[in-house]
């Protein structure tokens, strides 16, 4: 994992943990997407569509907070 990648992993912690997808893309413009993608891909995060609010969400999952230590 790279130091953006983990990054974005505290960014998702620091954000309550699940925030929309619309603004992980927007605050990390213009690789957001991609960032994304790559996560997901290596297992650290997942999304989800949130029925409350109808929004799509972005969590880490068991493995990615292990990356983060453990750390709520």
């Amino acid at each position: 994992m790279n130091d953006l990648q983990r990054r974005a992993l505290e960014y998702i912690r620091n954000a309550g943990g699940s925030p929309e997808v619309a603004w992980f893309d927007d605050d990390h413009d213009p690789i957001g997407p991609q960032l994304r993608s790559d996560l997901r891909r290596m297992g650290v995060a997942e999304e989800l569509d949130d029925r409350f609010t109808e929004k799509r969400r972005i969590v880490l999952t068991d493995v990615g907070r292990s990356e983060l230590g453990g750390q709520k």
